[in-house]
């Protein structure tokens, strides 16, 4: 399950331009991460989905990728994503 998981993530962030376009904090990024891996990855299990979401928007941060004056999340504020609507 780890290397799904690590292979999402890096398709993800090989993908975050496209999929984050014009999203400047982790707050906007967040939904949008998790109706992409609900839509695409639809067989992830929802802490896998959490794992994705959580470490792709790490990786951002370290890149600086958002401009909106990001702050530091926990994995409570990851969670509370929740699933898409249908």
């Amino acid at each position: 399950m780890k290397s799904i998981v690590q292979a999402v993530i890096n398709a993800v962030a090989d993908e975050a331009d496209v999929l984050l376009q014009g999203v400047s904090t982790a707050a906007e990024a967040k939904p949008l991460l998790m109706e992409w891996l609900a839509d695409h990855h639809p067989e992830l299990a929802m802490d896998g989905r959490l794992q994705v979401v959580q470490s792709v928007l790490a990786l951002l941060r370290e890149e600086e990728f958002f401009t909106g004056g990001d702050h530091q999340e926990t994995m409570a504020d990851v969670t509370e994503v929740g699933e898409p609507d249908e």
